[in-house]
């Protein structure tokens, strides 16, 4: 991926230079880290990495955005990491149930 840009920010485009991108877009950081969280939301992440591949869109980070990223990544990871577990916690108490409801 190329990554080019001005001072304050950067634009990724695939490899077809020539090609103009059809699309310029700019995510707010609420956005990254929402789909962050959420790996449900990868094939989001997936479609938008072959557009850009392709050259159909081009996106601009500004230097903003990637600061407040990084800023609260770690809140994130701690966040889903706390999903996760209590998701975990739930599959045992139901196996449980249901292992009670099978012995009576």
């Amino acid at each position: 991926m190329l990554i080019s840009g001005r001072r304050n920010h950067r634009k990724c485009r695939g490899p077809q230079r020539e090609k103009n991108s059809l699309f310029k877009i700019l995510i707010d950081t609420c956005v990254w880290l929402d789909l962050a969280k959420d790996y449900q939301q990868q094939p989001i992440l997936t479609a938008l990495e072959e557009l850009i591949r392709m050259g159909d869109i081009e996106l601009i980070l500004p230097r903003t955005v990637l600061d407040e990223f990084a800023r609260n990544k770690g809140r994130v990871v701690e966040e889903s990491s706390r999903s996760l577990s209590g998701t975990m916690k739930r599959v045992k108490r139901s196996c449980a149930l249901r292992s009670i409801k099978t012995q009576q």
